[in-house]
């Protein structure tokens, strides 16, 4: 997320109005609902690499089947060891 200054992105009239809420303070702007829709993700795709993971599939397979980094496979499937279901829970170090 990169920072601007309302002043130069803003009219001065909408910057006046927002100033009566907000001042010397930093807020954020959501991006459009249409734009959201894109970054989601992809739950299906999702599941069925977890699946198929599950099943003994290997992270280097995943990532050419459905066209990704290995470092993206393993953000998805979450480290899942072949055969379980679940990712493995990671012990806290002291």
């Amino acid at each position: 997320m990169k920072r601007s200054s309302a002043r130069r992105l803003l009219p001065a009239r909408l910057l006046e109005r927002v100033q009566r809420h907000v001042q010397g303070r930093l807020i954020w702007i959501p991006a459009r609902e249409r734009h959201l829709v894109k970054t989601a993700g992809h739950p299906a795709r999702n599941r069925a690499m977890r699946k198929q993971r599950a099943r003994g599939a290997s992270i280097r397979q995943l990532s050419k089947q459905f066209g990704m980094s290995v470092g993206r496979a393993w953000q998805i499937v979450g480290g899942m060891l072949r055969g379980r279901t679940r990712p493995r829970r990671r012990e806290r170090r002291r």
